[in-house]
């Protein structure tokens, strides 16, 4: 077994062990997200929400600011600097990630100190002075179905 198909079985499990953690916390009403890479209008359960920087695509995956996923997912979230550099830290329902900007690890920290650690495609970054990260990655990990429409380029996220 190669070191890159090694690395992908194990970042895999990391990704099931963290959606695993986080269908057992606490339940949530269902909630349905909406928005275009480009386009600073995202709609939230047939809301109009309006976001200073627009969401765009690194790598092939969709980057969102921060404050996106805060308002969107009713997550709060907070930065702060650390001795490695900038962290973010998120909190929904009963689980706690942590990211580090520049970084592609990302760690879940469940009550009681469960922690599971996991590596994203792309890293969080700054953009303008604000943070983005990679949506479908956080959003996948909070058990959220993520689609892709091609003919409009839309995101849709359901979230149960």
């Amino acid at each position: 077994m190669t070191g890159v198909n090694k690395n992908r079985i194990l970042t895999g499990v990391g990704v099931l062990v963290v959606i695993w953690m986080l269908m057992n916390a606490y339940p949530v009403s269902a909630t349905s997200i909406d928005l275009q890479p480009g386009s600073n209008e995202v709609v939230v359960d047939g809301n109009s929400l309006w976001v200073e920087e627009a969401p765009y695509i690194k790598e092939g995956r969709t980057m969102v600011p921060l404050d996106l996923i805060s308002q969107a997912f009713q997550a709060p979230a907070d930065t702060f600097y650390t001795d490695n550099g900038l962290q973010v830290r998120i909190l929904f329902r009963n689980v706690t990630v942590f990211l580090q900007v520049g970084e592609q690890g990302a760690h879940f920290i469940k009550q009681f100190d469960q922690e599971a650690v996991t590596k994203m495609d792309v890293a969080p970054e700054i953009v303008d002075g604000r943070v983005f990260v990679p949506l479908c990655f956080i959003a996948q990990g909070w058990g959220a179905i993520v689609n892709w429409d091609d003919s409009t380029e839309c995101i849709t996220i359901q979230k149960e």
